[in-house]
This record gives C-alpha cells, structure tokens and sequence, in this order.
C-alpha cells in the first residue's frame, strides 16, 4: 500500500498531520558530492578493532543474505502503526507538527552547500535532516499517539560512540535515558514529575506500554545502529561488494582474527563465556526472501574451513566453552605438552595467491620473505572494494553485538544498505543497494526503520523476561551469567602479586626477560581463537628482571614456550582516564615446564593522544621505580601490538579498589595511605586524580596508590599539601 492511499484513508485522523506525514514520507535527501578542498579518507574500514578480532565464536557472523522485500517490510511497519491510530479513532494531532515539512526544507537547504569531506560531515548532515525528523514520527506514531501538547517524542537519534575506538563517526537510536534532568524511568513511573514541562508530561502520561519502556531502558543500549563510511571509502563499488558477501556463505563469513596461530594459555573462568545479549524475536526476518546458497553449521568450533586457501589459517588454538582452555592440535585434541608450544605468527594469504611451505622456517611455516610479499598482497586486498566490504560489515557486525542491536544500516550519503541481524543463526539480512537522494518513499522506510527496531527490542524484552521467570520457577541460577568472573588456577601455583619483602618473585623476574607477549581475551562477548602477539617496547621495573639484548624480532616465525609470557584478559574496568583497562591473568613458564600464574593489570592504548599519555604514565612509574617508592603497581613492561593495534602497560594487579571495597578503612590503613603519598611526593611526582577508585587494599590490608595517567612530574610543596588534604578528606568518609 502507498503512501497516499494509506493516509488518505485515516479519515479519523487530523488532516494537517496527514499532509505533513505524507510530505515527510516522501521526502528525499539531496545527492551528496564528494569535497575538494580538504577531502580526508579514513584508514578504520581497512583494520578491523582490536577487539572485533577476539569475538567468541557462537557470535560471529557466519553468512549474510540479501532481501530485497526489506524496505518494503520496513513501510508496512508505519502502515499498520497507522492503522492500529484509525482504529482506536485518534485524531493524532500535535502542535508544531505543522512546521514539520518547512523544517525538513529549512535543514536540507542548510545542509546542501555544504560538501561531504569525510564521515563527520555525512553523520551531520545524516543528523539534521532524516535522523531529527524519523525519531520523533516514529515515537509519536508507535510509542504515544494520544500525545496532544507538542509534536515530539522520546526516542532519540545520538552519534555518541558505543563501545568502538575505531570507527569515524556512527549513529544510534535509543529511548532518551534523561529528559530535562529527570530520568526517564522516573518519568514512567510518575508522569507529572514537577521537573518536567508540561508537553513531557503529557507524553508520559500517554505511553502506551510503560513496562515496556522500562525493561528497554534497563537492558539495551541501542535499540538501531547506523555506521557511516564517507564517499571516498564507500562508493557504490564497495555497497555492490557488500551484496557480493553471501558468496561466502559456502564455508563461512571471512572472519579476520589475529594471525598468530597458536598460543599457549591454562588460565580457565568459572563462568561460561556468553553473549550478554537478549533472544531473537524472529518477527523481522521472518518470511523474508533470502536465499543462502548453503546453510553452514551455526558453530564454527565444530566445523573445518572446505577452502585450504582461505584467507586466514585454520586456528590451532580453539578457545570455547566459556574458557581460555587448553592447546589442541589441528584434530582438536589436547596438547598436554607445556614446553616447546609455539607461537606461530603465519602469512596473511590472499585468495589469489597459494602459501608455500617455506624450508628454512620452524614447523614448515613460511620464511621472511615470503611472509612479506604475502603481508603485501594481503594490504592490496584489504583496500580493495571486496576487503572494504568484509571489513565494514566485520566491525558493524561487532558493534551490534555489543550493543545488543538488531537493526543495522550502513550509510555512505547517497547509498545505503539496511540489515537484521539474526542471533540463533549468526546470519545478516540485508537489503539490496538503497538510494537515499531517489528512493521512493525514503522518509516512510527510515521511520519504518525506527519503528521496526523498537518493536523488535520491545518483543525480545519481554522474552527475556519470560525466560528469566521460567529459569527462576525451574530452579535455575539466571544470575549466573552476570556474577563476576573468577580464575581458577590452583594447579598452576597461582597467587597474588604483590611483592614478598626479601624474596624474588620468580614468576615476575621471567616476565621481565620476555619480550614477546601473547594476549587472550575471555570475559564477556570476547573468547579469543588465537591470541594477539605484542612485542616489548619498554623495560620491566621490576627488580632483578634481565632484558634481553637484543629485542627477538616480532617478524620471527614461531617463539617456544619459554620464550614468550602470556596475559589472559578477563574483565574490563569502567571509568578510565586513558584507554581500556582490564584485569588479567599472567602467565609464564620456566624452562622444565612449570606453569607460574599472578594477577596483572594491562592498560590498552589505541589512539596516539592516549598511547602518549600511556608513555607518560610509564616514566613516571620508571621515576618512582628509581626512588624506591612503595604501595605503588609493579610496572612488567610497555608492548606494542605487532599487527599495528593498541600499546598495552602491564602492571602487577595490588587489590580492591575502595569503591568496591564493604569494609571501613583502618586507623594503620589510613596511615599507610598518608605515608604512601609522601613518598611519591617525594620522588617528585603529583597524582592529579586521588579518589576512592585510585585507593586500593589486598587482603592483607596492604594499601597501594595506582593510576598515574594524571600524573605530573613538576609539583610544589602548596600542590603536594592540597593532595594531601584530598586524600584525607577521601578517607574521612570512608
């Protein structure tokens, strides 16, 4: 059904608003032409995030199916929201709904002067016109249509980031969390909040689905992604590419991962590894009208790649289960063996060029040379239209899984792709190429879009909160999945790290002496395959730590067991100053074989403003090292990730933060912390950043002072009084 026949039959409907919807409906953004002056190209569509490379298997995208009925269905969405109006006889209007198709003529004549240079300018304009205008329909239309104050709504289109240090610029839709400085939950809960102006409460008091609305806020982020690529990086070549991805569908979606090809790592979670993500509702992409050219097992652990060639080695590292397991060999059977396990960094293999087995080289992997020209060939593909492609959909992929998102659009100004992504079946339906400046009815199909989305958080909440009632009522633990996790490591000799006065700390004098280091990630979404390797940059400071001289090469084919230290990653800290900070187990094996196991604490830097602050922080540390502070980390080095990803600090991990901590300070602890920031003061270093979090106690009752990120190294003796007094004011309320 078309637009004008569907509005014209609301007879119950006001008119005015049936002539500004059909104007908004039918509305066409106009053709974007690439800038001249200053035109940019991103380099993100050709490396996929650190952490994409690290997702768990059971959530990777597996196939992807074009259908083309998409944006269709998309239109029926807003047709039979209209039609559920008529039917509760809803005259539908709104103050201000009037100036909806001057406002979309005053913003696209703003926007059209203006040339696209890069991602920033496509989500701005993106933001202006369709995105200002979609949100507020959609929520007056689906969410409360008996809303008679003001044409609004409390959906929400944002470009705030996610979670990703890699894309330019992206969007995403969500319920509004604060409104005029009262929360939205709030709001449900009492609609004539007194904060709140009079069109809000009206809106509130007319919701719908109230419950709903809760359970959204509560458990998804976004309800709808949109990520942006800019004319240079995405043109129509490169939309086509992505329609081309269901060739793949064979075998399975080309996944890229770390090309190290194994590594070693004991360290287990108590907890299973799961998608922290709800169910599938099914209602979008039920009935659609793709076709896969072969259904491929929805787990790939228990699948062997058909193609020899692929692009990317078979693992030999196969990490499932909910833990950072055991090394397999190729038939999956464990290798029980902990000295003389490699760690193997294989070619990157083109699909046009087969990979020779290279004689000089360890385990028959490749030489230098030959490692090169494939390294080569592998950049060539990656900026081609086909690796543009998979790396986009790769890293879109990821953003929707952490985010918990079903609808997906990539956005390139005058082309367009809109996806579904399907949870059980690890499968992407897309639409076919879409043209925004052209398409018939574009502004329906965006609202579609938001409205579809919604509809499909609102059903998978429910769902959950079914499943979560069944689990309660048949006795199961639905918790826990969201208990903290915990290591178990008992029999590898594990304990904390914190220093023995007058004894050496074998685990973490080995530690300084290994220059290559292998990175697991386990907590979460994230079940590493193969870990990614980083190369020693920096020193260790831990006394007694011998540096090797010379640095090994990271360009090595393979380093045994006993030449490399392992770091399993298995939480993520919130609230951090400089990049991504994770708790982590250290592990590094002694030449006979024995397993040690510490705590640590690994910082990751991705952009260069925060490597440089992260370099910062390690002379700083260095400073304090020299002036034989304590109650400080144990710094075990600076890496670099050898594929060109984040920097990383590694430090030894000293306690429980104060904020997490139930217990009141004691008098000595107190004390302790006093003493511990006049020593620093006295290697001539200001913390910047004293507070509860960055106060830390071992189950001892050691106290130790971390996060030196702030920090500076010229202070005065008025500056170093005013920390002091912080810090005892910090205490006094504990």
């Amino acid at each position: 059904m078309d637009t004008p026949d569907i509005l014209s039959s609301l007879t119950e409907v006001d008119e005015r608003t049936c002539t500004q919807l059909r104007e908004l409906f039918n509305w066409n953004p106009h053709v974007f032409e690439l800038g001249k002056l200053h035109a940019s190209q991103t380099t993100q569509t050709l490396n996929p995030d650190f952490y994409d490379k690290h997702l768990a298997k059971h959530l990777r995208l597996l196939k992807l199916c074009v259908s083309p009925s998409i944006p269709s269905r998309l239109i029926e969405y807003v047709d039979k929201a209209l039609l559920a109006i008529k039917e509760r006889g809803i005259s539908f209007y709104a103050p201000g709904v009037e100036s909806l198709s001057a406002a979309l003529l005053d913003a696209e004549t703003t926007v059209a002067v203006q040339d696209a240079r890069n991602e920033t300018d496509l989500v701005n304009s993106y933001k202006v016109t369709t995105a200002a205008f979609i949100s507020k329909a959609a929520s007056m239309i689906t969410l409360h249509p008996d809303a008679t104050s003001l044409w609004s709504g409390i959906l929400s289109w944002d470009t705030n980031r996610l979670g990703s240090s890699q894309a330019v610029a992206d969007g995403y839709l969500a319920v509004k969390p604060k409104l005029r400085g009262v929360s939205a939950i709030d709001a449900l809960k009492n609609p004539t909040h007194p904060q709140l102006p009079a069109y809000l409460r009206n809106i509130f008091e007319c919701v719908l689905d109230k419950d709903t609305i809760g359970l959204i806020l509560d458990h998804i982020q976004a309800i709808a992604l949109w990520t942006f690529k800019s004319l240079t990086e995405a043109p129509f070549a490169v939309m086509c590419a992505i329609l081309r991805l269901d060739k793949h569908n064979v075998t399975s979606f080309p996944w890229v991962t770390c090309t190290t090809k194994k590594g070693s790592c004991k360290t287990r979670n108590r907890d299973r590894i799961k998608a922290r993500t709800g169910p599938d509702s099914d209602e979008l992409t039920r009935g659609l009208d793709a076709s896969v050219l072969t259904l491929v097992s929805p787990h790939p652990s228990t699948r062997t790649p058909e193609n020899p060639d692929a692009r990317k080695a078979s693992p030999s590292v196969f990490v499932g289960s909910g833990k950072i397991a055991e090394m397999k060999d190729e038939d999956g059977r464990v290798d029980s063996s902990d000295k003389g396990v490699p760690l193997i960094f294989p070619p990157k293999i083109t699909q046009t060029r087969k990979r020779k087995r290279g004689r000089n080289s360890l385990n028959g992997e490749d030489t230098n040379e030959e490692r090169r020209k494939d390294h080569e060939l592998g950049d060539v593909y990656r900026q081609s239209d086909d690796g543009r492609a998979e790396h986009w959909v790769q890293q879109a992929w990821c953003e929707a899984v952490r985010a918990d998102a079903t609808v997906v659009t990539f956005h390139s100004g005058n082309y367009e792709i809109i996806g579904f992504r399907h949870r059980a079946t690890q499968t992407f339906y897309i639409s076919e190429i879409i043209e925004p400046p052209t398409q018939a009815q574009y502004g329906k199909v965006e609202v579609g879009l938001c409205i579809a989305a919604f509809q499909d958080a609102a059903r998978r909440c429910k769902k959950s909160k079914k499943d979560i009632k069944d689990n309660d009522n048949t006795g199961s633990d639905s918790n826990a999945v969201d208990q903290r996790q915990k290591i178990i490591c008992d029999d590898l000799g594990y304990r904390g790290s914190r220093r023995v006065k007058g004894e050496t700390d074998k685990a973490l004098q080995l530690t300084g002496s290994r220059n290559i280091a292998a990175i697991f990630l386990g907590y979460g979404i994230y079940d590493s395959v193969s870990p990614a390797c980083f190369y020693r940059t920096h020193p260790s400071l831990y006394p007694g730590a011998a540096l090797q001289n010379p640095l090994p090469s990271p360009d090595r084919p393979s380093y045994l067991a006993d030449e490399y230290v392992t770091f399993a990653l298995i939480s993520e800290y919130n609230d951090c100053a400089t990049g991504v900070v994770h708790g982590a187990a250290l592990e590094v094996r002694t030449r006979q074989g024995k397993c040690l196991v510490r705590d640590a604490i690994v910082k990751m830097a991705f952009r260069a403003d925060q490597q440089e602050r992260l370099l910062n922080e390690y002379l700083i540390y260095r400073r304090m090292a020299a002036k034989n502070v304590q109650a400080i980390p144990i710094v075990l080095g600076l890496y670099k990730d050898a594929e060109g990803g984040p920097s990383a600090l590694v430090m030894t991990h000293e306690g429980t933060s104060l904020d997490e901590c139930a217990v009141c300070v004691t008098p000595a602890e107190r004390a302790a912390f006093i003493q511990a920031l006049k020593a620093i003061h006295a290697a001539g270093i200001l913390h910047n950043d004293i507070r509860r979090r960055n106060l830390v106690v071992n189950e001892t009752g050691e106290v130790a002072i971390i996060d030196f990120d702030r920090s500076t190294r010229k202070n005065s003796l008025i500056k170093q009084a005013q920390e002091l007094a912080v810090l005892e004011n910090v205490l006094a309320g504990l």
